[in-house]
């Protein structure tokens, strides 16, 4: 069925996603049935017949047939279309236009219509992708700088992964009258597995992945722009020394002392100055006159090579105060504790007598 007349009518990576070619041992059509790995320059144009489960005319611009397992699923949910029929501006001809750009590159390109109310339309991106979701909900005119119609108001919701998966994650959400552009990065898989997965969920709940109001999305927004992060091949680098690195920067958040950042980017967190390694693992910290504050970190208790921790003086300006935390008994390898000059209060924890390094 390849050839008619003669002719070839299906080519590997011509631009065009060919059914029969979109298989693992043809590369996908040689990568044209999905954004990130198609060249040719009719990418994704006119491909979109269906969205939102609702036919599209003319058609709308994507990969409906990405079967890439490298890439990873966003899904968009059209929550409400509000018309306007009574407003001065209002045209009934035109729809407002929801498009979705990765790293320069356009996944999604369709027009959004009342039909469209309480649907999902999943999408196929590159795992960690900077990508920008937006809904022209109005045209204008440039002599005047002015909306000159506006179409409809869009409800919409933006998911990490499908509907069914068990980290089904809430990027954003809003109202395009009002937030009609939204920039988000797509939290790599490698992160998710390391940090949000086992003994490490109580401490940072997925939930908490696109939060941006938490210590632990800043934390995380911190290592995706970290150089260091980035292997030769500008792929994240996600090492078991990561959580390590991503730890001491939540603590650094939440504890730190204004103005005096100890975690560093660009290089390995064996050479911050606070801490030394033995193996590439952290094996002592030194936190000593004020480089922390509050409350000791239960947090500490993740670093379980660790064998000398210093805390001493940072109760000089009274800012080190309250219990011991439980979870210092998790420092297995632990020889040398230093509280000296501290205002800590209650019992020492009965789990730190158990420590028998």
């Amino acid at each position: 069925d390849y050839w008619t007349d003669g002719e070839c009518k299906q080519t590997l990576g011509n631009g065009i996603c060919d059914a029969d070619l979109n298989k693992k041992e043809y590369a996908f059509d040689n990568g044209d049935c999905c954004g990130a790995t198609c060249e040719g320059g009719s990418c994704g144009l006119g491909s979109l017949d269906i969205a939102f489960n609702h036919s599209l005319d003319p058609s709308g611009d994507g990969f409906p047939s990405c079967k890439n397992t490298d890439m990873v699923p966003i899904t968009i949910r059209i929550e409400k279309v509000t018309t306007f029929p009574n407003s001065v501006d209002y045209d009934e001809s035109a729809s407002p236009l929801l498009s979705v750009t990765c790293n320069s590159i356009l996944y999604l390109m369709v027009p959004i219509d009342a039909y469209m109310d309480k649907k999902n339309e999943t999408i196929y991106l590159p795992d960690g992708a900077d990508c920008i979701f937006n809904i022209r909900n109005s045209t204008y005119d440039p002599n005047i700088w002015t909306t000159v119609y506006r179409f409809h108001e869009v409800a919409y919701e933006i998911y990490d992964g499908e509907e069914e998966d068990d980290d089904f994650l809430k990027i954003a959400y809003g109202n395009s009258n009002h937030v009609g552009k939204v920039l988000f990065q797509i939290i790599p898989k490698c992160f998710k597995n390391n940090i949000f997965k086992g003994e490490l969920v109580k401490d940072f709940p997925k939930e908490s992945m696109y939060n941006s109001s938490t210590s632990i999305k800043k934390a995380l927004d911190w290592l995706l722009e970290d150089k260091y992060m980035l292997s030769s091949n500008e792929e994240y680098d996600c090492s078991e020394f990561m959580v390590e690195r991503f730890i001491l920067k939540v603590i650094e958040i939440n504890h730190g002392i204004y103005g005096k950042n100890w975690t560093q980017s660009g290089i390995s967190q064996c050479e911050w100055d606070i801490v030394e390694c033995n193996g590439g693992y952290i094996a002592n910290m030194e936190f000593q006159e004020d480089d922390i504050t509050g409350e000791l970190p239960p947090l500490l208790g993740k670093f379980t090579n660790l064998i000398k921790l210093s805390l001493s003086r940072n109760g000089l300006t009274g800012k080190l105060t309250g219990n011991l935390p439980s979870e210092l008994g998790q420092l297995t390898a632990l020889t040398y504790l230093n509280l000296y000059d501290n205002k800590l209060e209650g019992s020492i924890p009965s789990e730190l007598g158990q420590l028998t390094a």
